[in-house]
């Protein structure tokens, strides 16, 4: 099981600020998003997520760096600041890739009914979209470097 940690508030937030998706909130948004996540801290080697396993939680990456891994190859990494998991609590299917962390990774771990919350904000869910947008911008660019190749 993943630990589960809670830091002093006032840390906490100075910690959440520090992620993209949460930077340019008001104190007012952000101190609700710190009541939605859970942070815990894992080791290298642990497993995020498995491959066509059901989704249950996403997570944004507080620090660290994890690798993606898709079919079992290795396709791409996340740090901080990243966001994974979220296309299951989007569509309700399984999970499309596997996420191992590299490094021991600080998370922030976002359930289906907190993620549904984020759009409440605007700025978190542009940030969502956003990074939807660049990894399947990311997805088409690879496919079409290796039909080239």
């Amino acid at each position: 099981m993943l630990g589960r940690t809670k830091r002093p508030s006032a840390n906490r937030l100075a910690t959440l600020r520090a992620v993209p998706m949460f930077s340019g909130l008001s104190d007012a948004a952000l101190g609700r998003i710190d009541g939605r996540v859970v942070e815990i801290d894992v080791d290298a080697g642990t497993v995020l997520m498995r491959e066509g396993e059901p989704g249950r939680e996403a997570f944004v990456i507080g620090a660290g760096r994890a690798e993606i891994r898709v079919g079992g190859d290795a396709v791409s990494s996340v740090s901080a600041g990243d966001l994974v998991g979220e296309t299951s609590l989007l569509d309700g299917g399984p999970r499309t890739a596997t996420v191992v962390a590299l490094t021991p990774l600080r998370l922030y771990v976002v359930s289906p009914s907190e993620f549904a919350a984020l759009f409440e904000d605007p700025q978190a869910a542009r940030w969502i979209a956003a990074t939807l947008a660049r990894r399947l911008r990311t997805q088409r660019e690879s496919r079409l470097a290796t039909a080239s190749a």
